[in-house]
């Protein structure tokens, strides 16, 4: 099985919004704080940034990602530039094959690659089981907090209360 990632392209932006409202079924079928949809515009902004990432196996996307370099809105005073930022993991198996292991080793090298220091993930605090798969990985927990720019988000995750966590890559 070949599996590798690479940046999405405006041609990808189907995908990725379908791949976002079946996460936000899943999320609603299994009583999960569900996200909200992706607003066309906000899609496009963030594929021209390269924000958005697709692992593909066998050449077929088989989830996307996001990953920022910097992100003052919810680490505030915390970001130093020193990390990267992995949001929005969506698999197309629902409780098939875990792509985070292999999303994981590839950012660790991405991380290398950047002279950089850190993965660093947030997640609702109200899922519990998702924060113990992360710790599973050598995650730890750098703060129970709210976003440090709330103005900046969607208003229905202004007021969430999240769960900071970090991983040191080793040089």
């Amino acid at each position: 099985m070949k599996e590798y990632i690479l940046p999405c392209e405006i041609a990808d932006i189907n995908i990725i919004s379908q791949l976002h409202n079946e996460a936000i079924q899943f999320q609603n079928l299994n009583s999960i704080q569900s996200w909200l949809p992706i607003e066309a515009d906000q899609l496009a902004s963030d594929l021209n940034k390269n924000y958005y990432w697709k692992i593909l196996t066998n050449d077929k996307i088989s989830g996307i990602f996001k990953l920022l370099e910097e992100d003052y809105v919810i680490w505030g005073e915390r970001e130093d530039q020193l990390a990267i930022y992995l949001h929005g993991i969506i698999s197309t198996e629902r409780g098939g094959k875990k792509l985070f292991p292999f999303i994981f080793d590839w950012s660790k090298e991405f991380v290398k690659n950047k002279n950089k220091k850190y993965i660093r993930m947030d997640t609702w605090t109200n899922n519990p089981k998702l924060i113990s798969y992360y710790l599973s990985f050598g995650f730890i927990i750098v703060d129970q907090t709210q976003a440090a720019h709330p103005d900046k988000l969607q208003a229905c995750y202004s007021s969430t209360s999240l769960t900071l966590l970090q991983y040191h890559v080793d040089e």
